[in-house]
């Protein structure tokens, strides 16, 4: 729905769907900060809105993890924990260290698949920031043929459109 505001501008609402799922692995102690901006970065990379995130999910040993416990909670999102027996039977690559520390190989990519249910797509694999593995999948193949949207361009076009004639002949036609 679009209307005119006092400035001109048009004010337009936008559904933002809740199927983004983030996989978390991380070192032992990160703080809250570093985990947000991981996925923050991540997402803006690809285009994905930060809104969008439904779950975040993670290997169970991270429970008690109060940087992770605490990012979800910003993004008011449910977080879900996973077995190294659940992650590794997904058979994502990885590396031995995580392999020898915490039981699976991988650990952000699984548990995003695993979280985001059966038709499941990852939108990005394993990103690292700092101490923070990021991967992002979305919860339905209906978003397989959907390319995502750059913010900037929404917002070029949001700003292109405040101008447009059309919407204020509609407008006006509307206020008869």
């Amino acid at each position: 729905h679009e209307k005119k505001n006092g400035s001109g501008a048009i004010t337009t609402a936008c559904l933002i769907t809740r199927v983004v799922v983030v996989g978390i692995g991380c070192r032992r102690g990160t703080p809250v900060a570093e985990i947000r901006q991981a996925i923050e970065t991540v997402c803006e990379k690809h285009g994905m809105d930060r809104r969008a995130i439904a779950r975040v999910a993670s290997i169970d040993i991270k429970q008690d993890e109060s940087g992770l416990i605490e990012a979800a909670a910003a993004l008011d999102a449910d977080i879900v924990f996973f077995t190294a027996a659940e992650l590794a039977a997904l058979d994502r690559p990885g590396n031995s260290f995580v392999a020898e520390t915490v039981g699976t190989p991988a650990v952000c990519e699984p548990a995003a698949l695993l979280a985001a249910g059966e038709n499941a797509m990852l939108v990005s694999g394993k990103e690292t920031i700092g101490r923070v593995t990021v991967a992002l999948a979305v919860e339905s193949d209906d978003f397989r043929q959907v390319e995502p949207i750059p913010m900037a361009s929404v917002t070029a076009h949001t700003q292109t459109t405040a101008h447009d004639s059309t919407f204020a002949d509609d407008d006006a036609r509307s206020n008869r």
